[in-house]
């Protein structure tokens, strides 16, 4: 299966012949990832339950394992991340107060293992 490509705060972008880019296999699977850990809950009008709540953290006080049980339990509703393969969430706070979350986890599209990476 495939989807329309669209990368959290990029724009749509089309191919040669004007039509939209679709993305399918693991690269979808990063792409839905990164758009529930990047939507706030109430935000999408069809489930008010969807998404990590990750934006609406900056300018909050942090706290590493909050953040980390966020991402984890986030992770584990995604369809194209393989549960019986463990899911690595690392997340880290640079000087400045900002944390980073490195996300490692098996594809269900293809089985390879990925990683993503996100700013708080």
């Amino acid at each position: 299966m495939s989807d329309v490509s669209h990368e959290v705060g990029g724009d749509f972008t089309l191919d040669s012949g004007g039509n939209l880019v679709t993305v399918s296999g693991s690269s979808e699977g990063m792409q839905r990832i990164l758009r529930r850990l990047c939507t706030n809950p109430d935000d999408y009008v069809w489930n008010s339950s969807y998404g990590a709540g990750l934006p609406a953290m900056i300018g909050d006080v942090g706290d590493v394992q909050n953040i980390q049980a966020i991402v984890s339990s986030q992770m584990a509703l995604e369809c194209d991340v393989d549960l019986s393969s463990s899911i690595s969430v690392n997340v880290s706070e640079d000087e400045k107060g900002g944390f980073y979350c490195q996300i490692q986890y098996v594809s269900v599209a293809d089985g390879g293992a990925q990683s993503v990476a996100v700013a708080v």
